[in-house]
This record gives C-alpha cells, structure tokens and sequence, in this order.
C-alpha cells in the first residue's frame, strides 16, 4: 500500500486549521475561507504525488493557497490589512507579516504553514518590517487586538 493517502492525510490534519485562519485573515469571510480552503485540498487530492515528490510539498501547497485566496475580496479589518499588505510587499513577506502579527503565530508554526525553515522565517519578518511603512505595521497589529476576522464570521 502506498503511503500516499497516508501522507495526504496527515498533512491536511496538521495544517487545516492553520490554513483556515490563515485564509479568513485575507478574505475577512469564515465561510468564503472555508470554501477556499476545502477546494484547495479537495483539488490537491489529484496532484498529491506529484506535489510530495517535489522539493517543498508545504511551499507548493502555500503558494496554491496565497493563489486562490487572491481572487477574493477583503471584508474587513483584518482582511484589508492583509490585502494591503500584499499590494505594497512581495507576497512571501507579506504572507510571514501576517502569519506572524494578525495571527499571532510562532515563528516555527508560520515556517510550517509556508513550508519554509524557521530560521528563513524570521529573515522574511524582519526584511518585511524593515520595508513595510510604519502604518501597515501598526495596522496589522491592531488588525490582531480586536478588529480581526472573528468579527466577520
């Protein structure tokens, strides 16, 4: 028996949630997030050996996530912060701003959403702070206190 499913299954356990949250932060939306999310590995069920055959499965599933979710609105705070973040960032600094500051995330737990090292995921935090305008900081911070995407569930 292949491993295959085995591995499928495993990953999506262990990053669901982290995905899901990742997701209602960009688009502000649980329920649109959640579409976003399921279609993601509904769709990777297909490709799932190749995606483990390459160098980075985590980074190829992220970089489909960080695809899908471009093509949706924000909603609110949260969203429009990540959104912003975005416009103005590369995407892999602006994904390790938002995982870090709106999420609140480990860096190890962001490094392991993204498929990166953890010591790679500090370097993109702190290039990404060192270029972000102090108000997309401060916005994504507070973005993090009380204006996040549970008020838009």
């Amino acid at each position: 028996m292949s491993s295959g499913p085995l591995d499928y299954a495993a990953f999506r356990e262990r990053t669901y949630h982290g995905y899901l949250r990742y997701a209602v932060a960009r688009t502000g939306r649980y329920d649109t997030a959640a579409q976003v999310v399921d279609a993601l590995f509904d769709d990777l069920v297909a490709v799932w050996p190749q995606v483990l055959s390459s160098a980075g499965p985590a980074a190829v599933v992220w970089h489909l996530l960080r695809s899908a979710l471009a093509r949706h609105a924000p909603c609110c705070c949260s969203a429009v912060a990540a959104g912003l973040a975005h416009h103005l960032l590369s995407p892999s600094y602006a994904d390790a701003l938002v995982l870090r500051h709106v999420l609140a995330l480990s860096r190890d737990n962001a490094a392991d959403l993204m498929g990166v090292k953890s010591e790679e995921m500090g370097a993109l935090v702190a290039v990404a702070e060192r270029a972000a305008p102090p108000w997309l900081l401060a916005l994504l911070r507070h973005a993090a206190l009380g204006c996040g995407p549970k008020l838009c569930l």
